[in-house]
């Protein structure tokens, strides 16, 4: 059995990672003046590309002429010689999909793990008081919602949104009680005058009590509710609203974990300024739970009740 080559492995991962399984197809598409056999020949290792005809199957294919040509003298020269003369390329190649795709996790996994990290360092969590402090005054969660939104607003614009939620408190009240909280920074307004600026001390806020989160999940999500239901898309007004029941394999849980954490990702990665072009804020909670009560009884509980 011949050795895979590295041009040959080259050869493949393109291949595949252009989205072709079928050869023929894939030489009709890139229009190589070669055939079937003699290219699957070159992908197996089975043959060697010439040097006269390496640079027409490089412009045929349309593929990077220095990853292509690194590749290529891997094969034909000593590695000693290589690190001398050529100038490496990082090894993406592969050997099929099952390697890609483990590979590619395991990219993802490292990523979603330094995101998660960024976003712990970058988040404030309430203290005690403060906790203590919404659990009494719950209708300026909105306003603390707004404040995070943004680098920096001011005690008009805090005063407006108070309007709109029909927060009873005053707006310069609010900002000494967000600024006695450690929640906010107050400076002065313009030349000493004009409202106050008010700056959030992190990029995003979160709440570690339990019975807060809570009570803030179960506020917005009856909110959402009362919205106009969007069936495909969160776009415009209303909401995208789903719920089921689903049985799950044991060996699926971890894949779905990972797809959950990954569009949670995607979401913070995509969270903007309020003030950026086009920014709207939107709510979303995630909840998946085990319902063991919905399951089959155990055989204990069949023997006991007879």
């Amino acid at each position: 059995m011949s050795k895979v080559t590295h041009l040959g492995r080259f050869l493949r991962s393109l291949r595949i990672e252009r989205g072709y399984t079928n050869v023929t197809q894939y030489l009709r598409k890139y229009k190589l003046p070669i055939s079937d056999v003699y290219y699957r020949d070159l992908e197996a290792g089975r043959k060697m590309v010439g040097l006269e005809n390496a640079g027409a199957l490089c412009s045929a294919l349309q593929a990077d002429l220095q990853t292509y040509y690194f590749y290529l003298l891997k094969d034909l020269l000593p590695e000693p010689v290589i690190q001398l003369l050529v100038r490496p390329v990082v090894d993406d190649t592969f050997e099929n999909i099952d390697e890609k795709l483990a590979e590619q996790n395991r990219t993802h996994e490292v990523y979603r793990t330094v995101l998660m990290q960024h976003y712990s360092r970058q988040v404030l969590s309430l203290s005690d008081e403060a906790v203590a402090f919404f659990k009494q005054n719950f209708e300026l969660v909105p306003i603390l919602y707004f404040v995070y939104s943004l680098n920096s607003t001011n005690e008009y614009e805090i005063a407006e949104v108070a309007k709109r939620n029909s927060v009873s408190i005053s707006a310069p009240q609010i900002i000494s009680h967000f600024e006695r909280l450690g929640l906010v920074a107050v400076g002065s307004g313009e030349n000493g005058s004009g409202p106050r600026k008010v700056r959030r001390l992190k990029p995003a806020i979160t709440f570690s009590d339990d019975e807060l989160l809570n009570k803030c999940i179960l506020w917005e999500t009856q909110k959402s509710l009362s919205q106009p239901r969007n069936k495909v898309t969160f776009e415009g007004e209303g909401a995208f609203v789903y719920q089921g029941l689903s049985m799950i394999a044991k060996e699926s849980h971890k894949h779905i974990s990972r797809r959950i954490m990954d569009l949670i990702t995607e979401i913070r990665a995509a969270d903007i300024d309020l003030l950026s072009t086009e920014a709207e804020p939107f709510h979303y909670s995630i909840i998946v739970s085990t319902r063991p009560e919905y399951g089959l009884p155990s055989k204990e509980t069949i023997s006991e009740s007879n």
